[in-house]
């Protein structure tokens, strides 16, 4: 089973690489099939093609990725909520 948050992670990156520039296409590719598919094979190459970035790029990538994620309320109390679903936090 792929981790909700992982897919959150890669929605949140696809966000991301919309508004910055410089965003191989290639590499947006990868992570579009990752969330289509869901599949770890697919988030895994996503994921290795974020890891090629240049460093700096990289960095810069994440630290907004992170940003979002960690502000986005709505996906932290689902991420809470884990399997129980509605109604039921851990």
């Amino acid at each position: 089973m792929i981790d909700p948050t992982d897919i959150r992670f890669f929605q949140t990156l696809r966000q991301v690489c919309d508004q910055v520039d410089g965003v191989d296409p290639a590499s947006r590719d990868l992570v579009d099939r990752a969330i289509e598919m869901r599949n770890p094979d697919h988030l895994r190459a996503a994921r290795q093609s974020l890891d090629a970035l240049d460093a700096d790029a990289k960095d810069r990538l994440l630290l907004r990725v992170h940003a979002r994620m960690a502000t986005d309320v709505t996906g932290l109390i689902e991420a809470l909520r884990g399997p129980f679903g509605p109604g039921r936090l851990h």
